[in-house]
């Protein structure tokens, strides 16, 4: 879906720079920390979230991971020597599952103590903050990314403008 998004639009002449597909699997991610964020401040009494709200939440973030997998990947195998294409792309899913592994020691920060007792208070002001964060962190790096995409753009275009327009043919002087 991803892929014949993206080819049906350079298809039609329409390209986007890195940063701009970096910044739209961030907005992606913003996306989904926002309707985690949403439903956790708003669970009910019974403090219980359903599971389809888990299904739209991964839809985004899985989406988001393509997008910025397959640029990782994409890069990786224009950089690396071709004996080392498979090793190099090997190292960024071991890299992948070592992100996940951050990511389990940063969320013990919010992890309940032993004996806890969940209560719709509790999950609203731990969770729901935590979520919230997160989903503003996820917007500002929207931004940075926006802004890194027209920084690059302007980059680009100065550099063409310092291009010679055309080429001098040079020839061997007699003698």
């Amino acid at each position: 879906m991803i892929a014949a998004t993206f080819s049906g639009l350079e298809k039609r002449n329409i390209h986007f720079t890195t940063a701009t597909k970096i910044g739209f699997s961030f907005i992606m991610t913003a996306i989904a920390f926002g309707i985690l964020a949403f439903a956790v401040k708003n669970v009910g009494e019974d403090v219980i979230i359903r599971p389809e709200v888990f299904l739209v939440i991964h839809f985004f973030q899985a989406f988001a991971e393509v997008i910025v997998g397959s640029l990782v990947v994409a890069f990786i195998l224009s950089v690396a020597p071709k004996h080392i294409e498979n090793f190099s792309v090997s190292l960024f899913s071991v890299a992948i599952a070592l992100s996940g592994i951050v990511g389990a020691v940063f969320s013990t920060s919010i992890a309940a103590e032993k004996g806890q007792e969940i209560t719709q208070e509790f999950v609203q002001t731990v969770y729901g903050d935590y979520f919230g964060l997160l989903t503003m962190l996820a917007i500002v790096m929207v931004l940075v990314a926006l802004l890194s995409s027209i920084a690059i753009r302007k980059m680009l275009a100065a550099a063409d403008a310092h291009q010679p327009k055309e080429q001098v043919e040079l020839t061997e002087a007699e003698s």
